[in-house]
This record gives structure tokens, C-alpha cells and sequence, in this order.
């Protein structure tokens, strides 16, 4: 289907006063409901968890009265759901991605501001682009709204919409900010400072709404400062700590792989996808995904021993006293 004529389909959807659900597990179900609301819209959010954000983990009595709805001959509308829902529901559960080639992928809250409002906000890309990739996709973006005319326009409408005063800027810059902070480079040096404080404020939020606690976010900050390397590869002993809340403080150490080991037993490789591709080929039984050729993500349920010996031959290591030399590249979060 045509991106025009799946905007169409939308429309008419809200045109028919449909009964809308909301699935909150992320900063992009938040930011959808302060949209409906400020669109005057009505609709019912459902807190789910980040790790299952399904149908199926959706309390009884919201299922029952949902069926209920449609029973009555009433559309819903369901937005940031997954999992096996009644077919009548009209589902926006994802990034929308049935178009040409050229046509980028839209999150669902992109693809109800083209619908609605028939535009994407400059805030919402960023949005959007979290959800697509996380930190690399949002400074990509950033990099591609801030060039020529009405650059300035669109900085200030982020910083605007993001809820950054003058002052909290001012305080990133003289407590946090690095002008030399690798992989912001392409965005104009104008308006770096206020769009990694945007970045770093959109991710915080997205882990507090999927549930990650001040405490976890503090196990993650001791598991990075003793961050080690095999090779090129940094190593995480995360404990309990949440692997977003290690990676968003050590995204810079994908470019060459960051395996973080949590004491559950799960691993969780990122980095470059030639790499990605040999962990998928030793260890079959594992999930991956990402941008190929570009990067990507493994996880799987190993053991540690098996896992680290791995990394150890694939960064070819032969002088194993250097194995615990620190990482130093993390964020100041």
C-alpha cells in the first residue's frame, strides 16, 4: 500500500469517533498520549512492559470491554500494541514500512501526525528515530533536519517541544557537555550542545517509561565505570543493571562492540555487523536484528565462559593480562 493512501485509511479511521487504546511501554506511547490529548482526541492507555508490550499482557477487563466496543459495531484503534489482537481493531503497532524503497520507515507516532496533522514535528522525528535506532538513528536525524533554510526554525521547535529552557542548557553546557563527543559531528556546532541535551533527555525519559528505576539506572552507572576490554571489544558485567540504561552511557563503544553480561545469564552484543554475523553463526540459538550492513544486535542465553572465550577468539586475543584494561569511552549521563 501506498504511504498516501495508508494516511487515507487512518483518517478515516478517527473520522468514524473510533475507541482508541494506547499501549505506554516507552517514551513513544508517553508522547503519543500528551499528543491525542493536545489534539483534544479521547482515548485509554495500558501500561505495558518494555520486554512484552503485547495483546496478551493486557489486563482482562480492558480486553473485555475492547471486545465489548467492537461488538457494539464501534472501530477501535489501537496504537504501540502487538501480539495476535482481534482482527476488527485497527492496528498501529510499529514502524510502517510497505511503500517503495525510498520510502523511510514511520513510527506510529509519525504516522499519526501525518494523518492528523499532515505534517511530522521536529521533536517527533527525534521520537520517531528513537524508536527506529535509539541514540544513532536520533543524531542522523538531527544531522539531516539541521541543514540550510530553516534550520534555526526547527532547533528551536525540538528544544521547545522537548521542554529545555535556557537555563537547563546552559547547566549541560558547563556541567556535561563535550564539543568533541564522537558521533556528532555531522550536526552544525550551533546547535550540538541543545540537541545532545534533547537526545540524553529523550532516553532518559524512555527508560523511566519502560520501568527502570533510579536505582538500576545507578547499578548501571557502577557496572560502566568498571568496564573492561577484550581486544576492542568493552565488556559489561551488568549485574542487575538494565542493558539500556549501560548502553545509552556507552553507545560509542558499538563502533567496534559492547558485550554486556547480565548475572541472569543473558548476554547482549552490539556493534559492527560483520561481527553481529559471526556471534549468529557460533551461536545460533540467539536473536538478532539491526541496520545491515551497517550495525546490529545479538542476544542470546549462554553462559559467561562461553560467551567471553568467543570474544576472545573473534578479537583474537593472545596475551590474556590485558584483558582488564578499562573502557574509558561512556557518557556522563
Amino acid at each position: 500500500m501506498k504511504k498516501d493512501d495508508y494516511l487515507v485509511e487512518i483518517r478515516n479511521v478517527l473520522k468514524q469517533n473510533p475507541f482508541i487504546l494506547v499501549g505506554v511501554s516507552d517514551i513513544e506511547g508517553e508522547e503519543i498520549c500528551r499528543f491525542l490529548k493536545k489534539e483534544k482526541i479521547e482515548f485509554e492507555s495500558v501500561k505495558l512492559s518494555n520486554e512484552s508490550p503485547y495483546w496478551e499482557e493486557i489486563p482482562e477487563e480492558i480486553k473485555e470491554k475492547v471486545n465489548n466496543i467492537i461488538l457494539s459495531g464501534r472501530k477501535v484503534m489501537s496504537l504501540c500494541i502487538g501480539g495476535n489482537m482481534p482482527e476488527a481493531i485497527f492496528s498501529i503497532a510499529s514502524a510502517w514500512h510497505a511503500g517503495p524503497d525510498e520510502d523511510k520507515p514511520y513510527s506510529p507516532i509519525e504516522q499519526l501526525s501525518l494523518a492528523i496533522k499532515k505534517d511530522i514535528s521536529p521533536y517527533y522525528r527525534l521520537i520517531g528515530a528513537n524508536s527506529r535506532d535509539f541514540i544513532y538513528a536520533m543524531r542522523e536525524e538531527a544531522a539531516a533536519m539541521l541543514k540550510g533554510f530553516g534550520a534555526r526554525s526547527k532547533y528551536k521547535s525540538i528544544l521547545k517541544d522537548a521542554g529545555i529552557t535556557d537555563y537547563d542548557l546552559e547547566d549541560y553546557k558547563q556541567k556535561v557537555y563535550d564539543s568533541g563527543e564522537a558521533g556528532m559531528e555531522r550536526i552544525p556546532e550551533t546547535y550540538r550542545a541543545g540537541i545532545g541535551l534533547v537526545i540524553r533527555e529523550i532516553r532518559r525519559k524512555d527508560r523511566a517509561a519502560q520501568g527502570i528505576t533510579q536505582e538500576q539506572e545507578l547499578q548501571a552507572e557502577r557496572a560502566v565505570m568498571k568496564s573492561y576490554l577484550i581486544g576492542s571489544v568493552t565488556v559489561v558485567d551488568m549485574h542487575d543493571a538494565k542493558p539500556a540504561a549501560v548502553f545509552d552511557r556507552l553507545v560509542e563503544t558499538e563502533k567496534y562492540g559492547l558485550l554486556m553480561l547480565s548475572a541472569n545469564g543473558g548476554s547482549y552484543f552490539l556493534g559492527p555487523w560483520s561481527k553481529v554475523k559471526k556471534f549468529e553463526e557460533h551461536f545460533p540459538e540467539g536473536k538478532v536484528g539491526g541496520e545491515p550492513p551497517i550495525r546490529g544486535h545479538w542476544s542470546g542465553n549462554y553462559s559467561r565462559p562461553l560467551v567471553v572465550d568467543f570474544v576472545e577468539s573473534l578479537e583474537k586475543v593472545k596475551d590474556k593480562s590485558k584483558l582488564h584494561e578499562k573502557s574509558e569511552l561512556f557518557m556522563k549521563l
